[in-house]
């Protein structure tokens, strides 16, 4: 059986994001970045968590990797490889639920400078 959560060994993790939005008020969010959401990749099976403002939806699917990432990059979204922090700090900080803050919580990020998106890229980059 699979081990889910922070100590599991994923053998590709990307963030992706998103220039798509349904509300309103993340209008005001940079262009190109309005959401995010993760790929594990377990074995050849990938699985999606999208946190979304009511839900967050879980999905597995069985492809091949190049094929998601470049069918993700034709539909306008940004695509970049991260990895889980296995050194997670014991206590959180506070953080409103959030796409960000819900990758940034799987990844074991716990910057509280990066809030959106768009800095989560940027952070990722680095």
């Amino acid at each position: 059986m699979r081990r889910f959560g922070l100590n599991a060994k994923w053998d590709n993790v990307w963030v992706v994001f998103s220039p798509v939005t349904t509300l309103w008020y993340l209008r005001f969010l940079r262009v190109g970045f309005k959401h995010c959401f993760l790929i594990l990749e377990d074995n050849g099976y990938f699985f999606i968590v999208d946190p979304l403002s009511s839900k967050i939806e879980l999905m597995s699917f069985h492809i091949l990797g190049d094929k998601l990432i470049k069918e993700l990059e034709n539909c306008d979204m940004k695509v970049v490889k991260a990895f889980i922090n296995e050194n997670v700090p014991s206590s959180w900080k506070f953080g409103i639920f959030t796409c960000v803050e819900v990758v940034k919580r799987i990844l074991g990020i716990s910057s509280l400078r990066v809030i959106t998106p768009y800095q989560l890229y940027k952070y990722l980059l680095k």
